[in-house]
């Protein structure tokens, strides 16, 4: 906004990658910091194989809110990352089925604009190929130990692990390394509305246990 006040005053919009220009020194510059918000469940590919809304906000929270670099592992429709980036962090995404894969490439383009590094197969076998993590989410294969002993030898000191279970073995082995490793339990359950004859009932998800770590 130039010369205000002024008979030549004028005020110009851009976005800070767009403003160009010559302005006068009498000015005033106004700043919106826009960030984006959360993607939401019926806007992405997936097959089912998606954390819900509720739950992923409190994945992401408990993953550190958007900050550093996370891996995805078990990434299914890419949601829990694609949430990531759109707070402002780096993401990589491990998936073994190629269609989810395919599904994760195409809600990447749609929902966060990201060109985030995508590995398709065996998790373990990409970990090598992948830079460093701040912060781990295992959204899938829960249960299984090797995966889990690989991710934490790459997770550095200081890094969080956050695992969503809701098998009875993903349960089972989370409870283990809760006891090995300490950390934090939370059980998220929730219900949603639904009708029910003439009427409306809430009718309970399937419950997830969630366990957040932070690496000595």
């Amino acid at each position: 906004m130039e010369r205000l006040g002024g008979p030549d005053e004028a005020r110009r919009d851009a976005t800070a990658a767009t403003l160009s220009g010559n302005f006068h020194a009498l000015n005033t510059v106004a700043v919106e910091c826009v960030r984006q918000g959360p993607v939401s469940e019926a806007a992405l590919d997936h097959d089912g194989c998606v954390t819900r809304d509720e739950v992923r906000l409190l994945t992401i929270a408990a993953l550190g809110g958007g900050t550093g670099h996370l891996w995805d592992v078990g990434a299914g429709s890419g949601a829990v990352a694609i949430d990531h980036i759109r707070a402002g962090g780096r993401a990589t995404l491990f998936e073994r089925m190629p269609a989810r894969v395919a599904a994760i490439r195409r809600n990447l383009a749609d929902a966060a604009d990201d060109a985030a590094p995508v590995f398709e197969g065996d998790a373990k076998a990409w970990l090598s190929a992948a830079e460093t993590p701040d912060a781990v989410f295992m959204g899938g294969a829960v249960g299984d130990g090797q995966l889990f002993d690989a991710l934490w030898a790459r997770l550095p000191a200081g890094g969080i692990l956050v695992s969503n279970a809701v098998t009875v073995e993903g349960e089972a082995a989370t409870l283990a390394r809760f006891a090995e490793f300490g950390g934090s339990l939370t059980r998220i359950a929730l219900s949603f509305s639904g009708p029910v004859g003439g009427l409306n009932a809430l009718r309970p998800a399937m419950p997830v246990l969630q366990w957040r770590v932070v690496k000595a």
